[in-house]
């Protein structure tokens, strides 16, 4: 299969999930949180009910669980030929809660 005459034939990249995470101090509460969700909506989301949850709270493992469980509600998938919408909501939830450790970790180291 040949590629349009002047089009790049490589995939191209594009960011599916992005996490960023201010503390207040390195054992404190939350002070700012932002969740972007990409490729399960028309547009790329900002997963709001996540940041309003978590903001004033300890990152602790069940509130980050539980902001992994929001965005995955405020994604809006479908189904086509790359997955399903049920596995893209999954995925949403099991890739924020594993953002949302890491940059919690690096947040701490930051201190």
């Amino acid at each position: 299969m040949s590629a349009a005459p002047g089009s790049d034939p490589r995939p191209t990249p594009r960011t599916e999930l992005a996490v960023w995470l201010a503390l207040e101090q390195p054992d404190g509460p939350v002070s700012d949180l932002r969740i972007c969700l990409g490729a399960v909506g028309p547009v790329p989301l900002m997963a709001n009910s996540a940041r309003d949850f978590l903001r004033g709270n300890l990152p602790s493992e069940d509130n980050l669980e539980k902001a992994a469980q929001l965005a995955a509600g405020e994604a809006r998938p479908i189904d086509d030929h790359r997955g399903s919408a049920a596995y893209r909501m999954e995925m949403v939830k099991v890739l924020t809660s594993r953002l949302l450790r890491t940059v919690t970790t690096e947040a701490k180291k930051q201190r």
